[in-house]
This record gives structure tokens, sequence and C-alpha cells, in this order.
């Protein structure tokens, strides 16, 4: 059976794409879908936590972890408010695991809505309000403490009696009204910040041989986890919101454009070096 040559319509559409179009619209395009290959997609925030709703965490699938009494817990004005300085109470807060990988590699952002109306301690390695945040991986992870005055993380010595022992430190009024946080994490590093103020910043920490909560993924805890610390505090909301990764339908298309950019601008060149240069001009009419 004989092979039949594409006809001469195809031929000259052919031509045209490769030697009037292709180099017309691929500067055209380039750019914009390599636009489009870096642009993130806009990553989902999730809501952890709003007490706007009415209700304390444990209603909203978080879990109460205390130890001797309970604490005095209510929601008013749109805040949870959590008093754990009667004598009574020894630990009390509320723990959820994130519906969502904490992944300290690829990132997210933690924001929270918190103030500390008032705080003491007895020690300067503990604090009576605390934000602590494991990772999906234990070994990148991260306690805040919260005193009236400053904000500080935890530090893993295990060469000290406390082995979490106070770390980096920044001097901050955390009583002076609810007040939004940002604990962002990427690269195993972090910054916390409070309304774009850069407060902390550094290497995320392993607590993991400290045991109990500290070796779980994916843990987040509010509240008082010490018994040598006190607090009355008030939370309006937590979120999560992964870092977004480029969307993959721009990178595809980006792959095809340049693909057919490499086939046509190869077979343009083969062929004018041929002795038929004019079969590869483009004739419409």
């Amino acid at each position: 059976m004989p092979i039949h040559q594409p006809s001469g319509v195809f031929q000259t559409l052919a031509r045209c794409l490769l030697n009037v179009v292709l180099p017309v619209v691929l500067p055209v395009l380039l750019p914009v879908t390599l636009a489009a290959a870096a642009a993130p997609v806009v990553a989902a925030t999730t809501v952890l936590y709003d007490a706007t709703l009415g209700s304390v965490p444990a209603v909203q699938g978080w879990t109460t972890l205390s130890l001797g009494g309970a604490a005095a817990q209510s929601v008013a004005g749109g805040l949870y408010q959590l008093d754990t300085t009667a004598a009574t109470v020894g630990i009390f807060g509320n723990s959820l695991i994130s519906p969502l990988a904490l992944n300290t590699a690829s990132g997210f952002e933690l924001t929270f809505n918190l103030q500390i109306v008032s705080e003491s301690h007895t020690s300067a390695n503990r604090a009576g309000y605390s934000v602590v945040m494991i990772g999906a991986d234990p070994r990148h992870s991260l306690e805040i403490d919260f005193w009236a005055d400053h904000v500080w993380a935890q530090d893993y010595d295990p060469a000290q009696p406390d082995r979490l022992v106070h770390g980096v430190d920044a001097a901050f009024d955390t009583t002076a009204a609810v007040t939004t946080y940002t604990l962002a994490a990427s690269a195993n590093s972090f910054t916390l910040s409070s309304a774009g103020l850069p407060l902390l910043a550094g290497a995320l920490r392993d607590y993991s041989a400290a045991g109990f909560v500290y070796g779980t993924p994916n843990v987040l805890f509010f509240g008082d986890n010490s018994t040598r610390g006190v607090a009355s505090s008030k939370l309006g909301w937590v979120t999560l919101t992964p870092v977004p990764e480029p969307t993959p339908t721009a990178l595809l298309l980006l792959g095809l454009l340049l693909g057919w950019a490499s086939w046509g601008w190869r077979r343009r060149t083969t062929h004018q070096q041929t002795t038929h240069p004019a079969r590869w001009t483009c004739h419409l009419v």
C-alpha cells in the first residue's frame, strides 16, 4: 500500500505554524506560562478553633489535658477565657491532633488571637501559658511561652535539671490587648510575629527526648502546661494555613510549550539547511 504524503494544505499550515506563528506567539506565551508556573495556589486556611461559635475548645474537637483541679473556662464576647490561677489547678489546657500535617519543611502558618490577662511563675524556665507545636517530624517542634511582659521559646538541654529551659526571648506586653500572633514554619526554621512585628526566630527544636506529647507528631497545645506557672487568658481563634505549591497545571503547560518550541525550532533549522528553503515559507494565499 502506498504511503500518502501530507496534503499541500497541511504542509502549508505546518510551515506557517513553525515559521510565522511560533516565533510570534512563543515570546508572549512563554513569560505568561512561566509566571503561572511560579504562581502559588491559594492555600485554604483551616479554622482549628473559633470562640465566636460560643463554645469551648473541647466542643470543637480539642482534647482537654488536666492535672489537678479543673480550671475556670467560659466564652464571652467571642473570646474563650481560661483561668488556671486557682491553687488547686496543676496543668490545664487544650490539645489537638492537627487535621493537616505540620510539615515544617514545606511550611505553614499557625495564627492565633490571644491576650494574657495575668501571669505568674516560680521558675525562669516555666510560664503560665504556652503554645506547643509538635511537627510532623517531632524533631522539628516549638514551644512558645508567654509571660506578662515577655514571649520566649523553650530550648532543650538534657544537662539541665528542667531539660526544657528558657531560650530566645523578646520583651513584649502580652496583656495590653487581644493580639494576633503568627507562627510561620518553613525549612525547619520558624519566625513568630505579632501584627507583622517580628518577635522570635531561629531553628525549630527537638524536644522528642522529653517524652509525653513532645514525641507525638502533629500535636498542638494551648494552655497552662506547668505546675510552676499560672495565667488568666483570652483566646479568640486558631487557624492553620499550609504554604502552597506551584500549580501543577501551569507546570504541565510550561513543559508542553517548551517541548513544542524545541521541536519546532529543530524542524525549522533542519529544513533551512536543505536545498529547498522555499518549502518552509508561509503562503496562505
